[in-house]
């Protein structure tokens, strides 16, 4: 049985956004002070948990040194191979 669309977003998500900021070789708390957020709420996208705003990935694109469309590119690709 696969997993609910919700938590297969949240996991693609999340895989994306320590993704992009392992390979910029930053913390989650430098992403947090570039995105204006708590590490917390970094730690909380990354584990899947919780995702950010839209307002709050196209800040986090910036400061990843990405789009927003590479970003969450991986929300289609995802949906592609289920």
């Amino acid at each position: 049985m696969s997993r609910p669309l919700a938590s297969r977003i949240a996991v693609a998500l999340a895989d994306s956004i320590t993704e992009a900021r392992t390979k910029e070789d930053i913390s989650q708390a430098e992403l947090a002070r570039r995105v204006n957020v708590t590490y917390g709420a970094v730690s909380r996208w990354e584990a899947g948990t919780r995702r950010p705003s839209i307002d709050n990935l196209v800040v986090l694109a910036a400061a990843l040194g990405t789009t927003f469309g590479a970003l969450t590119a991986c929300l289609d690709r995802k949906e592609r191979s289920s």
